[in-house]
């Protein structure tokens, strides 16, 4: 019998995708994820597999405007400015704008008209039953540009 185990390396170099095609690209970031005991769905993932895209497909990734969904996990006691600073440290090293100045915007269920989630309010108040894990909840905005 051989027991075969992979040994950990304290410092991978994140992969790049240079000239090779985007399906193999994302099979390098897997195995990167794997590798850290990550999830694709991680932000910090999300982040650096834009950053290593090629030229060319960062441009499209951006010119699509892509959206980048992430969970957060807290309790219907809690007050919506709890929500307001896990995104801020989530969002602020991935920011080019200062992270403290964005908004929350309930969409679901979507039955109901999206309104601005106000920080002194608890969440209750917006979700007052456990919520669809399979949906998204809250859109996070940045302020409005004054016209």
């Amino acid at each position: 019998k051989f027991r075969c185990e992979i040994e950990k390396v304290d410092k991978v170099a994140f992969p790049l995708q240079f000239d090779s095609s985007v399906s193999e690209y994302i099979k390098m970031i897997k195995l990167y994820a794997i590798g850290y005991g990550k999830d694709l769905n991680d932000i910090d993932i999300k982040m650096k597999f834009i950053c290593g895209l090629s030229p060319v497909n960062e441009k499209r990734v951006h010119d699509q405007n892509r959206n980048v969904i992430f969970v957060i996990e807290v309790s219907k006691n809690d007050f919506v400015s709890v929500i307001a600073d896990r995104v801020r440290a989530i969002l602020a090293p991935h920011l080019p704008v200062r992270p403290h100045n964005f908004h929350l915007q309930q969409i679901y269920p979507t039955s109901i008209q999206r309104r601005r989630m106000q920080p002194e309010n608890v969440i209750s108040v917006y979700f007052p039953e456990n919520p669809d894990e399979d949906m998204i909840h809250i859109f996070v905005y940045p302020p409005l540009s004054p016209k």
